[in-house]
């Protein structure tokens, strides 16, 4: 007897792996940097008399944040905005801010880069600290 020849099992086929290219890193997306704010450190004091006769100091609430804040989502996104101002009170021609303004009244200016014409946003705030915007309007020129 002969011995039977070994029995031979091919040994199985693996297909190659699929090769997977990495997915493009998408290019960093350019942020638009917030313009500078200059805000006005002269914040305003006042009194008002309560029933008894007394002076109370009057709370100022607009600050030169809820102010920016508020006049911004009046004006809405505006890519020629250089930078921002604020000032409390109220703009008197010619260019100048009224000090005799009501408290808790402010003016935020918004200078745009090139011929476009700053704007001038109107703003308040209540006892309670909400701030409106009250209008925008091209800045007057100094001379009236």
């Amino acid at each position: 007897m002969t011995p039977a020849p070994p029995t031979v099992v091919p040994s199985p086929t693996v297909a190659p792996s699929p090769t997977v290219a990495p997915s493009p890193t998408p290019a960093p997306t350019a942020v638009a940097e917030e313009p500078k704010v200059e805000c006005d450190k002269n914040t305003p004091t006042g009194t008002q008399t309560d029933e008894n006769g007394s002076d109370l100091p009057i709370v100022i609430t607009l600050t030169c944040e809820n102010a920016v804040a508020a006049a911004k989502d009046l004006v809405g996104p505006d890519p020629a905005i250089a930078y921002i101002e604020f000032h409390y009170g109220w703009w008197c021609p010619p260019g100048a801010f009224c000090p005799a303004s009501q408290l808790n009244t402010g003016q935020v200016i918004f200078h745009r880069k090139g011929l476009r014409p700053d704007i001038l946003v109107s703003v308040k705030s209540d006892a309670a600290g909400r701030v409106t915007a009250l209008d925008q309007r091209p800045l007057p020129s100094p001379s009236g």
